[in-house]
């Protein structure tokens, strides 16, 4: 799965997100050092991060699992959900369109064993 934005200026959406999570603007999300997103609240925290891509117009958001847990279907469809919740919620005048796909794509970080 991943989350496809069309956005005019992609790299100044994501700063913009990074700003309202460490402004605690957003306190569903935190983002790590290595500029992932992973939900904030305990019980799903840490079990999955969304990585940022960026292509011309585009971020693509992959998911990546947890070294600990397994992916499941449950676990996708919550970190995109709210993911998309999130942006819809505090960048919906900064983009163009958003898609999800339903399936992994090349930016999903999963093992399927």
């Amino acid at each position: 799965m991943a989350i496809i934005i069309k956005t005019q200026r992609p790299q100044e959406l994501i700063n913009s997100l990074n700003r309202a999570i460490n402004r605690r603007a957003i306190l569903t999300w935190v983002v790590d050092d290595m500029g992932d997103y992973t939900i904030s609240r305990e019980q799903w925290q840490f079990l999955a991060w969304m990585r940022p891509f960026i292509l011309d117009d585009r971020i693509i958001f992959g998911i990546i699992q947890s070294r600990k847990f397994p992916m499941t279907k449950e676990l996708y469809g919550v970190y995109h959900g709210r993911f998309v919740a999130t942006l819809l919620s505090h960048f919906d005048s900064d983009i163009i369109d958003i898609n999800v796909t339903p399936l992994l794509t090349e930016y999903d970080v999963v093992d399927n064993n």
